[in-house]
């Protein structure tokens, strides 16, 4: 019987221990195409944004943050769109399917997005 209590004074002090160690910082969480919301004025409280048609680019690729899925590319009028680019992104190259670590800085691409908010999401992206 002694030892019951014994394992309870031991839990009860390792939870005290535990809960007095700071929090450490953990990895960043990658952002995410939600919530982007917009406030109404009725009752419903914000209602997230409906994706719309954003058109298409072509141009050459400035810049691709590989950990947070964003890449910035220049059209040929000079525009510059920064595009999130999804995991269900289809990206095709000449050697068929390709992931977002194919794309590289200065490759020439078409890509054919969708538009939420004022944000660009991938859905096709054809690497040349």
């Amino acid at each position: 019987m002694p030892r019951l209590p014994l394992a309870a004074l031991v839990l009860v002090a390792l939870t005290q221990v535990f809960s007095a160690l700071p929090a450490t910082a953990g990895p960043r969480p990658l952002p995410s195409i939600m919530p982007y919301l917009e406030e109404r004025d009725d009752y419903n409280g914000p209602m997230p944004l409906r994706q719309r048609n954003g058109g298409q680019i072509r141009g050459h690729v400035m810049n691709v943050d590989y950990r947070s899925g964003m890449m910035t590319v220049q059209a040929r009028n000079g525009r510059i769109l920064d595009i999130l680019v999804l995991p269900s992104t289809n990206i095709s190259g000449r050697s068929g399917f390709q992931t977002i670590a194919d794309i590289a800085r200065g490759a020439q691409v078409h890509v054919i997005m969708s538009r939420r908010g004022n944000s660009f999401i991938a859905q096709l992206i054809t690497i040349r």
